[in-house]
């Protein structure tokens, strides 16, 4: 990655897993240059993304919830919730990653599919990194029980407005 350019920049890997460590690790390097701008190696730093996934673990998102680290090619740096095994698989909501490429922050609504219900997702991407933290929850549906009894409760509201409306003016 940095050998072949000049350019200074933080390249942040995809999970790899240490064959020595037997652990997930994300690298972070940086290209070192010699006095006269030539490549003079790397520096490297590993970060544990289950660090990361530990601190997702304590949201709370609901049932089929989940938080993700995710790069901007589409690959889950860190998880938590419901979707903690995604750890170095790509993205699978095709519309997600696009509006995460399109746009620095927002919220899109995910259509249900046979596998799941209906979700909404809502991102941030992290300044001046090719990465954004993605909040996923279940699309919580109207009760069609209140929608059906709408009337009953207005009328009913309506009713206990006049009766504190009364008791006010004879108070």
């Amino acid at each position: 990655v940095h050998a072949e350019t000049q350019d200074d920049f933080l390249f942040i890997s995809k999970p790899v897993w240490g064959r020595a460590s037997g652990r997930w690790t994300v690298q972070f390097t940086r290209r070192l240059a010699t006095a006269d701008d030539h490549f003079g190696g790397v520096v490297v730093a590993s970060f544990d993304p289950s660090q990361l996934s530990r601190f997702y673990e304590t949201m709370n998102l609901g049932a089929g919830g989940s938080a993700k680290l995710v790069g901007l090619d589409g690959v889950v740096r860190a998880s938590g919730g419901h979707a903690k095994t995604d750890l170095g698989s790509a993205l699978s909501d095709a519309p997600l990653l696009a509006a995460l490429r399109r746009n620095r922050e927002g919220t899109i609504h995910l259509a249900a599919t046979d596998a799941r219900p209906a979700r909404v997702a809502s991102f941030r991407r992290v300044r001046n990194h090719p990465l954004a933290v993605v909040l996923v929850a279940d699309e919580v549906q109207p009760d069609s029980s209140w929608q059906r009894n709408k009337p009953v409760y207005l009328i009913g509201c309506a009713g206990l407005t006049v009766v504190v409306f009364l008791a006010t003016f004879w108070a």
